[in-house]
């Protein structure tokens, strides 16, 4: 069944000079504005063309995912001697499991055709744009190898070669065999031992540890580099499942094969009844004492159900393993339909006590929680990420003193949406941009946004399942928790929903630079055009939802407001339905063409130009426009626009406030700007603050955005451009004052002057500020004298 659903009705045709986005807001009555309060004369949009970062030699190339690349070589043993059936692994995200890809042959040698698709990673479903895959090659009674893939650059992503060529030599093995134990000494069976992280000792991290082993010397370690938590892997942190996993028996012994001598291991340490760890393991001879010493010297008490010892948990190839006892929750997560495991799914365990602890299941669905309680009743919480299920919040009573907990989910598969979210009018993708964040160059996936669903109150029948109770918020039923999902650069997402009375709603947000709102852009970077849409202030007339609230829909527990949202949709489908597919429209917001001209009325090109951008999305944005001329994006009723205009050369500088009703195009016309000069001194010494920040503030306030100017080593500041005209008041910090953004920092505010206006082209001396500093703290500033 395929239904195309409208959000705003009203919608228009596509007449070639009317702006077909403003007819729609005029008629829609998502913003019911009276038709009085309208110009007659209706607006004319810019020509612009349509931005679509995505297309702007962002995206990903024409890479054809199925093209087979040819890797070959040979594997032989640390001797020089084939090795017949030596397992190839291709390893090529953190996120995911290695894949076997085929065996060696009797003269150990592998020709083996890869299909491109297995070396790249993804995330949200979507290519990234580095290939970081390794090769892997590993043998019974050897250490594996392994060996980067390096790809080639096209039009900033990468793809693989056609072939690769790789002979590969196994190193020596040496069998790890230790022993778990609890505190008090006894043995603990049914302990997994994994090995999660593999490094030579050549590995430039073990420096210190080097140098430590030659000297003897123990506190030569460096704490923090050869903690478990603080490693680099060598290769990605998956790349441990090649190796098997081993189990301690009755006696709590176990034996590690396969790593290779004169390697360090991470190992991770869990099981039913214990607390997980982590510790590093030196598969050397000889290293007992020197471990036991950092061991001893170094660790500190860890509470059950925190985060693994934070002490150097060193041990030489003989390990005894100490665990804390622990009550644990453990079990598997599953597709209900297909029985497969869910990888990646996080289960939160809350408790009247102790509040949420999560965790994230592995490739085999598995999860185990260390309780930091001992409650009679505890709620266990899936969210199924990466799978089209359902999420499920089941309680469990009579829990206490329990030590190991089995709890295996089976998730109940949802009614499947797949939605495009397109322009109305054009039927054109929303904008959409690549993720730029946490320092990566980017862009990284493509996005438009996200869309969220939330159950309606009048879906009754989903209140009491184990699904419903994820929207309830049980047992505190005080908000209203959501499914939501990423927008694709077309426009297209994916969900899975209970049956039942719903609402998607729909936030347009393409990626990003992480901090683009405090950057400098050329114009024709297009980075200000990319939140051009109507945000909703009020329900579309007959949505389908109960409740007569304007600006919100009835949810299971509260409102669900659509304040912020783009568009709307209220959706309903039946519980024999398995799929649902959904066409949701997005009105742009009218844009205006603005001119720039100098104090001679001749077009003046070359400025930094500020509210070029929505100010709740990008408003600190500084924009060089390069001709004299630019597109103010995404105006709106009833919110008008301060855009602020200066040279580049800080010599003149243009105001104004642009409204939707305002005619096209809209002249801003600078003039020679002020200036502001003045000295600030210790209150009690006299003596010139050197590095205080003085920073203009107009009032009424302005969106104009500059940083504080600091006083030089005589105490002197001189701030511009300022705007002529406009009343100003001065903002000072004192010097050394600490400020990372999560507070206001303490300021102090002249008495004098306020609602001081400038001149065009005036340079006003303000004289001498005398402050007190935190060392002889008043008030605030005295005025100048």
């Amino acid at each position: 069944m395929t239904t195309t659903y409208r959000l705003l009705t009203g919608v228009v045709s596509r007449a070639p000079r009317l702006g077909c986005l403003l007819l729609a807001l005029l008629s829609s009555s998502s913003l019911a504005a009276p038709a009085s309060d309208r110009s007659a004369a209706d607006p004319v949009q810019p020509t612009f063309r349509p931005v679509q970062l995505s297309s702007r030699g962002k995206s990903a190339p024409a890479i054809d995912l199925e093209k087979k690349i040819l890797l070959r070589g040979k594997v032989v043993s640390p001797a020089g001697d084939p090795v017949a059936g030596a397992r190839l692994h291709l390893c090529a995200s953190s996120w995911i499991k290695p894949v076997e890809i085929g065996t060696t042959d009797a003269d150990g040698s592998y020709e083996l055709p890869v299909a491109e698709k297995l070396f790249h990673s993804y995330m949200d479903d979507s290519l990234r744009q580095a290939v970081q895959a390794y090769l892997i090659a590993s043998a019974d009674h050897y250490g594996p190898v392994w060996v980067r893939l390096a790809a080639i650059d096209r039009d900033d992503w990468q793809v693989m070669k056609p072939e690769y060529s790789h002979d590969l030599r196994l190193v020596p093995d040496a069998p790890i065999p230790g022993r778990v134990v609890d505190t008090g000494g006894k043995p603990v069976g049914g302990v997994i031992v994994a090995v999660s992280a593999v490094l030579d000792f050549s590995d430039p991290q073990l420096e210190s540890l080097r140098a430590a082993l030659a000297a003897n010397d123990p506190s030569l370690v460096d704490v923090q580099k050869h903690h478990p938590n603080y490693w680099r892997p060598g290769i990605h942190k998956t790349a441990g499942y090649v190796l098997p996993r081993a189990v301690t028996d009755a006696e709590g012994r176990f034996q590690i094969s396969g790593v290779g001598r004169d390697r360090a291991i991470v190992c991770s340490v869990d099981g039913p009844g214990i607390d997980a760890t982590s510790l590093t393991v030196l598969n050397h001879d000889g290293l007992e004492e020197f471990t036991r010493a950092i061991r001893t010297s170094r660790a500190h008490a860890q509470a059950p159900g925190s985060q693994p010892n934070q002490s150097v948990r060193l041990y030489d190839n003989t390990p005894t393993i100490v665990v804390e006892s622990a009550q644990t929750v453990a079990g598997v997560v599953r597709d209900g339909k297909t029985g497969e495991p869910i990888p990646y799914a996080q289960v939160v365990l809350t408790s009247r006590s102790a509040g949420a602890i999560p965790v994230y299941t592995d490739f085999a669905g598995r999860y185990r929680i260390a309780r930091a309680e001992n409650d009679p009743k505890i709620w266990l919480h899936v969210y199924p990420r990466t799978a089209l299920c359902l999420p499920e919040l089941r309680e469990c009573a009579g829990v206490q003193n329990v030590r190991d907990l089995a709890a295996d989910f089976a998730l109940s598969p949802g009614v499947l949406v797949t939605g495009r979210a397109v322009e109305a009018g054009t039927n054109r993708p929303i904008v959409s941009g690549g993720i730029h964040s946490c320092g990566a160059p980017g862009p990284g996936v493509i996005r438009a946004g996200r869309a969220h669903y939330y159950p309606l109150a009048n879906n009754t029948a989903l209140r009491d399942s184990p699904q419903g109770r994820h929207f309830d918020n049980f047992p505190n039923r005080t908000t209203n928790p959501d499914l939501s999902t990423t927008i694709d650069g077309d426009g297209r997402f994916c969900l899975a929903v209970p049956p039942g009375p719903g609402v998607l709603l729909i936030h347009a947000g393409p990626g990003q630079p992480e901090f683009a709102g405090a950057g400098i852009w050329r114009e024709s970077d297009d980075m200000h055009r990319l939140h051009p849409y109507l945000s909703l202030l009020r329900r579309s007339q007959d949505d389908g939802a109960p409740g007569a609230d304007a600006s919100t829909l009835p949810g299971l527990n509260r409102p669900i407001t659509i304040e912020g949202a783009h568009a709307y949709q209220v959706i309903n489908p039946a519980a024999a339905e398995s799929s649902l597919s959904v066409t949701i429209e997005i009105t742009r917001a009218p844009a205006r063409l603005l001119r720039f001209v100098g104090p001679d009325g001749r077009p003046m090109p070359n400025l930094f130009v500020q509210g070029l951008a929505p100010v709740e999305n990008l408003g600190g944005m500084r924009v060089v426009v390069e001709d004299a001329e630019a597109e103010l994006s995404k105006l709106e009723w009833g919110k008008p626009r301060e855009v602020i205009a200066v040279s580049l050369d800080g010599r003149h500088i243009g105001q104004a406030t642009v409204d939707v009703l305002d005619p096209l195009p809209t002249t801003i016309a600078l003039v020679e700007a002020a200036r502001v000069t003045g000295r600030v001194v210790d209150e009690t010494t006299g003596l010139p603050l050197v590095e205080c920040l003085v920073s203009v503030q107009y009032t009424p306030e302005s969106s104009h955005w500059r940083e504080p100017v600091p006083t030089d080593a005589d105490g002197r500041f001189s701030i511009g451009p300022v705007i002529p005209g406009r009343a100003i008041s001065l903002l000072i910090r004192e010097p050394k004052q600490p400020w990372m953004g999560f507070s206001e920092p303490p300021r102090h505010q002249p008495d004098e002057p306020r609602g001081l206006e400038l001149k065009v082209g005036e340079s006003r001396p303000l004289g001498e500020f005398r402050i007190t500093t935190a060392v002889n703290p008043r008030a605030a500033a005295s005025p100048p004298q």
